[in-house]
């Protein structure tokens, strides 16, 4: 027997999937702390942040698009990063304009602090995380308009 989720176009099902990672990924105090904190970072940066059903943050920069993808309270490992980045790519598949830089954002530096590096070496990605006073990461600074 063929259900509907086998029979779905492959981008509306994975538009509805993002979707439905998003939302389930807002219920996280933590996720949505850092979400908002990256937001008002940007918005400082006298950049407009925007958000959607399937990517946490977007801005349009004047050399493209920038996506961030937040991950909630105690996703930092290896694999939680690998997650985040394959995540992103999808998002910038799914949505009709292409992304030119692809940030996932943690709530804490990596749990193993070679991760970053890997990471972004494997899915051209640049890591960025919070700190007690901001902000770390390779392009942090350019992540956040600052550089």
């Amino acid at each position: 027997m063929t259900t509907a989720s086998q029979t779905a176009d492959p981008a509306t099902a994975l538009f509805q999937r993002l979707e439905a990672d998003v939302a389930a990924d807002r219920t996280c105090k933590t996720h949505e702390a850092v979400r908002f904190e990256l937001m008002a970072a940007l918005l400082r940066a006298d950049r407009q942040p925007e958000s959607s059903a399937v990517a946490d943050v977007g801005c349009v920069t004047g050399t493209g698009l920038d996506l961030y993808e937040v991950l909630g309270a105690g996703r930092t490992s290896h694999s939680d990063l690998r997650a985040g980045a394959a995540r992103l790519l999808e998002v910038g598949h799914a949505l009709s304009s292409k992304a030119d830089r692809l940030y996932p954002v943690l709530s804490e530096p990596p749990a193993e602090p070679w991760s970053a590096g890997s990471v972004r070496d494997v899915f051209t990605v640049e890591v960025i995380w919070r700190t007690t006073d901001g902000w770390a990461g390779g392009e942090a600074g350019t992540a956040l308009g600052m550089g």
